[in-house]
């Protein structure tokens, strides 16, 4: 099973994270990575990642990143998996289930976490194989309030 880190984008490794491309076919299912920083810069909430490959205590200064991923982190008790991508280079490579699993390990970390959630384009059914893996189920939202091309996920937290 691969291993997977999280790390804080700098300033040193920013233009890494926004060199991260997924596969043609994904395009129109999630945001790139720049709109995902612009989001995190005006909202303390959200914490965005590089994912590099291995738990070691940080990478190596030329080392690529496999991936990208976004944390909500709770002020209602709902840890959230907002934006997870994984280089196009890297995909079908158990990256995606490893990264979700470290995001889900991160946010039991809280202790106000009851409950982590996520959502994906319906049509993405490579992201929806993956929440089900990890034991995410859909989350019944009241319909008028979510967008229609959006399945939203949960499981319980701690």
């Amino acid at each position: 099973m691969k291993e997977v880190s999280f790390h804080q984008i700098t300033h040193e490794n920013l233009n890494r994270c926004l060199a991260l491309k997924i596969s043609q076919e994904q395009e129109h299912f999630i945001c790139d990575n720049a709109r995902s920083l612009a989001e995190a810069y005006v909202n303390s909430r959200l914490h965005p990642y590089l994912i590099f490959d291995g738990r070691e205590p940080g990478p190596k200064p030329k080392e690529k990143p496999i991936g990208f991923i976004m944390l909500e982190f709770p002020g209602d008790g709902i840890g959230f998996v907002l934006r997870l991508m994984i280089d196009s280079e890297h995909q079908g490579k158990g990256y995606g289930y490893a990264a979700l699993q470290e995001a889900i390990r991160r946010l039991r970390k809280y202790p106000d976490v009851t409950h982590i959630a996520t959502s994906h384009h319906n049509q993405n059914i490579r992201m929806k194989v993956l929440c089900e893996k990890v034991g995410f189920q859909i989350w019944q939202l009241d319909p008028n309030k979510i967008p229609p091309t959006e399945q939203f996920l949960i499981m319980k937290g701690n």
